[in-house]
């Protein structure tokens, strides 16, 4: 503790006392913090409850008294709390998941809730070893999942009666959060529990690895493992009914957009178009402008959310009717650049509906009637 304090403070020889007392907490705060950061291997740690009260419905009364729970399992060698890896934050970043007390605290709490005790002779007192007990996010499927794995070996405490392995595993799909990942968890045990009931405990076969290490855990729940996977691709298609209002008044079109999913980083997609636009010029009547548009962007998720960011770039090739006041109706032909940036609505994994809003500019040349051009835009259609 001196050396701490005496790198974050200097010599303490002038330190008046006061000042020990302060420098005494921060000193114990940056220690606490080194620890933390040290356990986590750098990876961010995030911390959940696994008792809910939502969970706490009783699965059997006095058949069962639960009298230890011991944690066998490889993950919990560094530390007792930990249960796999998550993908939470804005940018999807592997985490560490915690549970908030030691896991064997956590599951005999929950054990108790659902098998409450029973002073009844015929009530069977049951040890419980954890093989297995973890989740993890799987980022390389589509749509991204979440996984848990619960294994159990549950065994008399009458030594000439048999012991039982029950386990059970789940799957979730799309954005997880860690509680998530503790509701996996938990309906887990719930399910591998019920494999308990209508047991012969009388007639069960030997039960092998009683107190033995559980098996090793799935690779996906270390944090700090770099996949060299490659995310299994998914063509998509949006169509848009698009909307446009700026300096060149309304316009209204249709747009359809191709990319593949899961995205990583900055994912490119490709759109084409057609347009026709009413510039609500004076001076002018009779006009009409009809376009053909297509180009390329790229999208970035924002963490685990259905939004994503889009920016996009297009070439138009357009055509102009008009009849200037005193003259002839005339049809004037044109390029174009046309640029967007947006959010768009757009649920990784499942299809359905669609919709994007944003700012938009365009330049015109050679164009008699808009050749600058800036406003907003509305999308609103179907993804397939």
């Amino acid at each position: 503790m001196r050396d701490v304090l005496q790198a974050a403070f200097g010599s303490n020889r002038h330190l008046p006392r006061p000042c020990w007392a302060v420098a005494l907490l921060v000193a114990a705060v940056l220690a606490q913090a080194v620890e933390e950061g040290g356990k986590s291997n750098y990876a961010q740690v995030f911390s959940t409850s696994l008792y809910s009260r939502d969970d706490s419905m009783v699965v059997s009364r006095g058949k069962f008294r639960f009298l230890s729970v011991t944690d066998m399992r490889q993950l919990s060698r560094d530390n007792s709390r930990l249960l796999g890896s998550s993908s939470a934050g804005p940018s999807q970043e592997r985490s560490w998941l915690w549970a908030n007390d030691p896991v064997d605290q956590e599951v005999k709490r929950q054990l108790d809730l659902w098998f409450p005790p029973s002073s009844s002779d015929s009530v069977i007192g049951l040890r419980v070893e954890i093989a297995s007990f973890e989740s993890w996010t799987i980022p390389t499927t589509n749509p991204a999942a979440a996984r848990a794995l619960v294994r159990l070996r549950v065994v008399s405490a009458d030594k000439k009666w048999r012991g039982k392995l029950v386990e059970a595993s789940l799957v979730r799909e799309g954005p997880n959060l860690p509680a998530n990942q503790a509701a996996l968890l938990r309906t887990c045990l719930r399910t591998a529990l019920q494999g308990i009931l209508d047991q012969d405990w009388n007639n069960m076969p030997p039960l092998a690895g009683i107190g033995e290490v559980g098996s090793d855990p799935d690779p996906w729940t270390n944090a700090l493992k770099t996949s060299g996977v490659k995310p299994q691709s998914v063509s998509r298609t949006l169509i848009h009914a698009s909307q446009t209002i700026g300096e060149s008044g309304y316009g209204t079109g249709v747009r359809a957009i191709f990319y593949h999913e899961p995205e990583t980083g900055l994912n490119p997609e490709f759109w084409v178009g057609v347009r026709i636009r009413d510039p609500d010029m004076d001076g002018y009547s009779d006009v009409w402008v009809g376009e053909v548009e297509g180009g390329k962007g790229y999208q970035k998720r924002l963490g685990s959310t259905d939004v994503v960011m889009v920016s996009t770039t297009g070439i138009i090739f357009g055509i102009e009717k008009f009849k200037e006041d005193g003259h002839k109706p005339s049809f004037w032909k044109y390029v174009g650049l046309d640029l967007r940036t947006g959010g768009r609505y757009e649920p990784e994994g499942f299809s359905g509906l669609s919709a994007e809003a944003g700012a938009h500019g365009a330049i015109r040349i050679p164009s008699t009637l808009q050749f600058l051009d800036f406003g907003f835009y509305v999308e609103l259609g179907h993804r397939f």
